[in-house]
């Protein structure tokens, strides 16, 4: 794993601790959603479904309409929900 590509890891594990520290789920919503979409394009399906549960539970919780989106998908992936 080159440094860049941990560097990048290291920065989005710290906007999600910091998202949580501040409970902001929409931005706890908005960075899974996004590493879930990075991961499928990348071919890594086991995590980008793992990540869009997490939005989706998020999003449940703070009651945010992209969880539609979001169960929409999962939904398509067959994943249970």
């Amino acid at each position: 794993m080159g440094i860049k590509k941990i560097n990048s890891l290291e920065s989005e594990n710290s906007k999600l601790q910091n998202a949580f520290l501040k409970n902001d789920l929409s931005l706890v919503v908005e960075i899974y959603t996004k590493k879930a979409k990075l991961d499928l394009k990348m071919g890594n399906k086991e995590n980008a479904y793992f990540n869009f549960t997490q939005a989706y539970i998020f999003a449940l919780e703070d009651g945010l309409e992209v969880s539609d989106e979001i169960y929409k998908i999962l939904l398509k992936a067959k994943r249970e929900i």
